[in-house]
């Protein structure tokens, strides 16, 4: 009996009464057998995707994106807790399970299925966010399995599979983590994409380890963050102050969910330590205890390290744009504005300058790896909307170092161009 199957490499093979062969080896594979020798199968941390269209297994790569792997291997399996974005109450159960591929794209450049998002946005995830893994031999070739996100370290929860094409735009932007190898799987994700948004459903996870080095993986030991529910007391003076009575520890993230009558909840309180902040005293300040009876739903996420910011009051972020040159924004004490410089050569004057604002439109966030700005930029050519999405990856004695996304636009209603680069963040 044989049958054709790809291996990890791409490599077209057959297995026969389940020896391996190629073209060439074929001859002697056949003298190993006659020999009594034995060829072992290709051995590998596997995850199955049992969908409504059909079954999807990954290969992953645990090696070279550990992060990545352990963080669905414990979600799938129910081994991680997670933040239900609706409630915000700590879960341990699976989370993929029911997960729609609520984004799925179809065209001549593009070809992805995601899934992860209970709200299909790309807004909610797991309520916590991982830095990226980038390795030079893993590319967004077809049919891979690789992280979405909504900027530079980002990771959460959401993730895709690539159809039948290559993406290089989204190499060095997004962690490729996994490889779709079996000709079943590969039709599965056709399916997928020719059904379109919400028209297939994840009903079970599934994980293989087949070989000792897979079954030595221990995802309960990559650093990634860690949620867990927190009961400390409050202390409310009716009219004027709820505060928690807790202790924040360092590199954390502090947030509560609200209620006032247990059924409708809504994100109300969030405090993170960034890089560099001083730890808070117990008695955080949650709101003004202004109305007669109010429910919370607290929880912590605290990090293995952390190099996100709280603010930029008194910083300086200079990114590189290939597009529109070195911009350098000196934020003021409030961190609300500041003045800015483009320098489109190194040496010359700058080509504009001025002043610029932080706009609300699109709300200012933090995270413990990463933030998000818009940027009003007056006089900046014809793009003074600056939205910068930034990535920070290591703390200097000085200075912040990472990557941005960024998107230069003459509006909040069009769309610019979108350019990306190395960008550094002064420490206060």
């Amino acid at each position: 009996m044989m049958d054709q199957y790809f291996t990890r490499s791409g490599v077209v093979k057959r297995r026969v009464f389940g020896w391996v062969l190629d073209r060439v080896g074929a001859k002697a594979a056949l003298g190993m057998l006659l020999a009594g020798w034995l060829l072992p199968a290709e051995a590998a941390l596997e995850v199955d995707f049992v969908t409504t269209r059909g079954t999807v297994t990954a290969v992953m790569e645990y090696v070279k994106a550990p992060m990545a792997v352990a963080n669905l291997i414990a979600l799938a399996q129910g081994t991680r807790n997670w933040i239900d974005p609706r409630t915000g109450q700590v879960c341990h159960g699976s989370y993929f399970n029911g997960q729609r591929f609520f984004r799925v794209v179809n065209n001549a450049a593009v070809k992805t299925i995601e899934t992860g998002s209970s709200a299909g946005n790309d807004a909610d995830g797991p309520g916590y966010t991982f830095p990226e893994e980038f390795d030079p031999s893993l590319t967004h070739v077809p049919y891979v399995m690789s992280m979405s996100n909504i900027g530079p370290n980002t990771n959460g929860a959401c993730f895709c599979f690539t159809g039948n094409i290559t993406i290089a735009s989204r190499n060095g932007r997004n962690t490729v983590f996994g490889q779709v190898l079996s000709a079943a799987s590969r039709a599965a994700i056709d399916a997928i994409l020719a059904a379109g948004n919400d028209a297939a459903t994840i009903t079970a996870v599934r994980v293989r380890r087949t070989d000792a080095a897979a079954i030595a993986f221990d995802e309960s030991a990559i650093a990634l963050p860690v949620v867990q529910a927190v009961a400390s007391p409050l202390q409310v003076v009716p009219g004027s102050a709820v505060a928690w009575l807790g202790v924040q520890p360092a590199a954390s993230v502090l947030q509560a969910y609200q209620s006032t009558n247990l059924t409708d909840w809504f994100p109300h309180y969030r405090h993170m330590v960034g890089a560099g902040d001083a730890l808070p005293g117990a008695g955080q300040w949650i709101d003004a205890a202004d109305v007669p009876a109010r429910f919370y739903n607290f929880s912590l996420v605290t990090c293995p390290t952390i190099t996100g910011i709280t603010g930029f009051a008194n910083r300086k972020l200079t990114i590189e744009s290939p597009g529109a040159g070195t911009l350098i924004y000196q934020f003021n004490s409030t961190g609300t504005g500041g003045t800015y410089q483009n320098i489109l050569l190194p040496g010359e004057p700058p080509f504009f300058a001025g002043p610029f604002q932080v706009r609300d439109e699109i709300p200012a966030c933090f995270e413990p790896y990463s933030f998000r700005v818009l940027l009003y930029a007056n006089g900046l050519g014809g793009a003074p909307f600056n939205l910068i999405r930034g990535g920070l990856d290591a703390v200097g004695s000085t200075t912040l170092h990472g990557r941005h996304v960024t998107e230069f636009s003459s509006s909040l209603t069009t769309t610019g161009f979108e350019d990306s680069g190395a960008l550094e963040l002064s420490r206060p």
